[in-house]
């Protein structure tokens, strides 16, 4: 019980301090911009420590269009996955976000997503939700957004032996934090904290953490952390499962 209650405030002390499991900000949108396209082209290098250790191959697209009173925002990523020295293409989602009002202080967010991981055993995830968006600070150096809403999701594991299928009704609590450190440095960061009804105190927490280094006005270097702790995984994949990642951005 203690740890994904530890983990929790750690994040939002690092949140607070220091400035869908993915980033769903990977750029700044300003809220004075209107009928524009933006997005992001990375790719990346990571290790991750689980079970079996894995070297990745990513790619990861983000665009989003900003109409003049809300925003849609979608998101993919594939990778190619060395378990084993075998190659695999074996993670990758795809994420559709609508944010209603985004001007208002509060605002109103639908959410879609499917993901497979199948070196996790992870066969299919698919999840729509809804909930409200707080834009607590909004500044030149930072800002800061907190939502809370639920969500359905529909999981398939395939394990050892046997398949589990499950579908949860979840709360979704979400904290989003976007911090310019210097000229041509910025820190994006997400955390995610999801929990069933009655398991509250035994949630799914996942961080995503990217710094961003400009060496043009369309490339960037970027590190992102990736983690994501489960308090009661489906199988036995590890509870706790993070990764590093190492690339090139491209903003358009």
């Amino acid at each position: 019980m203690r740890l994904p209650i530890t983990l929790l405030f750690i994040t939002l002390i690092s949140y607070c301090a220091s400035g869908q499991i993915l980033n769903v900000e990977k750029f700044r949108l300003d809220a004075d911009t209107s009928n524009a396209i933006l997005g992001n082209i990375g790719m990346t290098y990571s290790f991750k420590k689980q079970k079996t250790n894995v070297s990745r191959y990513g790619g990861d697209a983000s665009v989003v269009y900003l109409s003049e009173k809300h925003s849609y925002m979608l998101l993919s990523n594939l990778a190619l996955v060395n378990v084993a020295e075998s190659d695999v293409v074996s993670e990758g989602y795809a994420h559709l976000r609508l944010n209603f009002f985004r001007r208002n202080k509060i605002s109103i967010e639908q959410f879609n997503q499917i993901q497979y991981d199948v070196g996790r055993g992870l066969s299919q995830r698919a999840l729509s939700g809804v909930g409200l968006r707080w834009q607590a600070v909004k500044s030149k150096k930072m800002e800061l957004a907190i939502g809370s809403g639920a969500m359905f999701e529909h999981e398939v594991w395939s394990g050892d032996t046997n398949q589990i299928t499950n579908d949860f009704v979840k709360s979704s609590t979400v904290i989003n934090c976007n911090i310019s450190l210097a000229k041509n440095v910025s820190f994006l960061g997400i955390a995610y904290y999801q929990a069933r009804k009655y398991g509250i105190l035994n949630p799914r927490i996942t961080l995503d953490t990217t710094l961003l280094i400009s060496i043009s006005k369309k490339f960037s270097f970027k590190n992102q952390f990736t983690m994501t702790y489960d308090a009661a995984p489906v199988i036995q994949a590890g509870e706790l499962i993070y990764s590093l990642e190492s690339g090139i951005n491209y903003q358009f």
